[in-house]
């Protein structure tokens, strides 16, 4: 056999797989399908190349007609592949292939005619075919050339540079094969290669960065040499030992035992060949290997999470491969993730990750669980899924891919890995960015540090449920406390309140009426906390029925119309019409409003506006009604508001300290949760959502 029949048969073999793993899927797009026909085309055009070889010359010449005949279906397969994978040139592509039905449907028929032998003929079938593929490239170029994304320009430069090389070899193998010139393999051989090349792309939406490939292709070779050797020594121990008479009963035996041997090689020669040219070829790889391996190991021994996040990001700092990162920590009532720590030039990203902005990377992070490239975002938007419909559902990625890409220049991402938990939840949120190479990360990279991920979820994980436990005894300690504070606080205060009550302050001067006064105020006052330190502590009673909580929120504006405390404050709502009705507690929900309204009026003793905003987050589930109370007030810092919801922490000279505790604990006893966003001098704002039935009287539809 050939040189030309070897590489032919490979390649055959190749495309033919490549057809078959994509057909035997159970889900596939448009554009695989396609892929896996155009596959089963060049697969035919091979086979026939294999017949050509053959020293029948009856089957040299049916096995030249046949091979023009599948040849000629290469336009039509081929232009139908790239008007998907092209989708906004398919008005272009479109014209030229309908085109191509009737050419080459009567020089197909020419093909059964005389006409066959004659050069001519041939030459037109090689013009047309080849300059259908050069006009496909042409376009790829232009595609390349006007595209504004830097991630889709370096996807599409080996697409482009091994596709034009592969259609060169082809041409130039078909004309050495009919001018008798030696070696004609590489155009096969490259085009096996280059299928495979692009499976990836079709299958996964990416494509193999460069190192990648040549570090893929390196352990391949080098094992394959391995094994070929084994074998060799094998059958020519086998030749040597039977005195050169070399059949079936010697040759099964010794392949036998040569491939037992292999399989109990294989894993550690694998590994040692991958060890050996990562660390000659790709050393810089080898290192963060290392690091980030000695790195999960560190973080399995703490709990504390700021120590995890500024031992996290102190290690890639170390690293020198990463020009940006950050830590984003899911809020632990859910709604999105908070910025704990960054490091990197200008300006820092986003503080929050918010589930109303950004809501389509944080469901996108929820399906995939999966690190989010921007470069593999960017091709599946610009190449494969610009008109692709999400199944199902009905709906465009188009919209969804956008913000995605929108998300990850907002937290100076290039890559972000999430942090999943056990119950496979988004816990955290790890972002890396390198400047400096537009392929920075490798696939093996990438694992290595989703390693490092599922370390660190572990670790919030322990650290949550650490804190819970303290929380609970904690709680269980004040609940104890509450009854003996009744009775050892309440009854001298009453005595002291009533004896002051009686005295006349007739009998004093000023100095000591003032006195009285004060007596009298601060017993109410020390009264009060220990009221409300007994609501706390008590057991909440719930009378649950169908509210609609704009009209709650209308009530308890009424209650503020006559304050003078809210004389200079601005009061804007912004209510949505229409919001479901859900079973909650009225009352309790008017004192949570109450509280949070009057805190934004202290917050601005100066003046300034108060917005209340409802919304219903149809997108959740069960879906929920937001309320947004926020004002423009003085701000808290960030160590105010990590003790924000304590009981007893507070900012005001005259407050308990739990006003919010309380609100935390209706908002919770509502299944819902409650969130505070501040800065200093621009004002803080609540965020409550309180979940909605699906059957709820809103229309909401599962």
């Amino acid at each position: 056999m050939t040189l030309l029949a070897l590489t032919s048969l490979l390649a055959a073999l190749t495309t033919l797989s490549i057809t078959i793993s994509i057909l035997v899927r159970s889900r596939r797009t448009r554009l695989q399908t396609y892929f896996a026909v155009l596959n089963a085309n060049l697969a035919a055009c091979l086979v026939c190349v294999l017949v050509l070889n053959s020293n029948n010359p009856m089957s040299q010449l049916w096995g030249a007609r046949a091979f023009v005949l599948c040849v000629l279906l290469l336009p039509i397969t081929g232009l139908r592949f790239f008007s998907l994978l092209l989708t906004d040139l398919e008005k272009v592509l479109s014209p030229i292939l309908s085109a191509c039905y009737p050419f080459s449907i009567a020089l197909g028929a020419l093909t059964l005619t005389p006409v066959f032998h004659y050069i001519l003929f041939r030459f037109i079938c090689s013009v047309f075919i080849t300059g259908i593929f050069a006009f496909c490239f042409i376009l790829i170029v232009f595609r390349f050339r006007s595209s504004p994304s830097e991630g889709e320009r370096s996807r599409l430069r080996p697409v482009l540079v091994g596709g034009f090389i592969t259609l060169i070899l082809v041409v130039l193998d078909v004309v050495s094969f009919h001018l008798d010139w030696p070696y004609v393999f590489l155009g096969s051989f490259c085009l096996a290669i280059y299928m495979y090349y692009m499976l990836q792309i079709v299958l996964f939406a990416r494509a193999l960065d460069t190192s990648e490939v040549l570090g893929r292709g390196v352990v391949l070779g080098i094992l394959s040499f391995l094994i070929a050797g084994l074998y060799w020594l094998m059958t020519v121990w086998a030749q040597t030992y039977k005195q050169q008479t070399y059949k079936f009963s010697t040759f099964f035996p010794t392949v036998l035992v040569a491939s037992i041997i292999i399989l109990i090689l294989y894993e550690p020669l694998k590994n040692e060949v991958e060890g050996r040219a990562t660390e000659y070829f790709f050393r810089q790889r080898r290192e963060l290997r290392v690091l980030l391996e000695q790195l999960r190991r560190d973080l399995a021994n703490v709990i504390d999470l700021d120590k995890t996040s500024r031992l996290l990001l102190e290690r890639l700092r170390r690293s020198k491969r990463v020009t940006h990162a950050s830590f984003y920590l899911l809020r632990p009532r859910g709604g999105g993730f908070k910025r704990v720590h960054s490091f990197g030039l200008g300006e820092p990203p986003i503080t929050h990750i918010d589930l109303g902005r950004h809501a389509s990377f944080i469901q996108y992070l929820q399906e995939t669980q999966a690190p989010v490239v921007k470069q593999d975002v960017e091709f599946r938007y610009t190449s494969t899924l610009l008109h692709w419909k999400v199944q199902g559902e009905g709906v465009y990625e188009e919209e969804r891919l956008i913000d995605v890409l929108r998300t990850l220049d907002d937290i100076k991402a290039d890559v972000s890995f999430p942090c999943i938990s056990s119950n496979n939840k988004v816990l955290g949120l790890i972002n890396l960015k390198e400047e400096r190479f537009d392929d920075a990360y490798s696939s093996e990279e990438q694992s290595f540090m989703m390693m490092v991920a599922a370390q660190v979820a572990i670790t919030i994980e322990n650290s949550r449920l650490f804190e819970k436990v303290k929380e609970r005894d904690r709680l269980a300690a004040l609940g104890e406390m509450a009854a003996g504070l009744a009775h050892e606080i309440r009854n001298p205060l009453g005595a002291i309140k009533g004896a002051a009550q009686l005295l006349n302050p007739k009998t004093f001067d000023g100095v000591e009426s003032e006195f009285l006064s004060i007596i009298l105020e601060e017993v109410e006052r020390l009264n009060t906390v220990v009221t409300q330190f007994l609501d706390y502590a008590r057991p909440l009673r719930s009378n649950f029925a169908l509210v609609d909580i704009n009209q709650v929120l209308e009530r308890t504006l009424l209650l503020f119309e006559n304050e003078e405390q809210m004389a200079q404050i601005e009061v804007k709502t912004s209510l949505q019409k229409d919001l479901p009705l859900f079973h909650a507690d009225a009352e309790q929900l008017k004192q949570v409003f109450i509280n949070l309204i009057r805190n934004g009026a202290d917050a601005m003793p100066e003046g300034g506006q108060l917005t209340l905003h409802t919304r219903l987050l149809a997108e959740l589930d069960p879906p929920a009604v937001e309320i947004l109370i926020a004002d423009e007030g003085l701000g808290i810092d960030e160590d105010g508001l990590k003790n924000i919801f304590i009981p007893f922490y507070t900012t005001k000279n005259n407050g308990t300290g739990l006003g919010l505790s309380i609100c935390q604990r209706i908002i919770e006893n509502h299944d819902g949760s409650i969130e505070i966003q501040s800065q200093v001098g621009q004002g803080t704002q609540f965020t409550i959502r309180l979940p909605v039935p699906r059957n709820s009287s809103s229309g909401i539809t599962g």
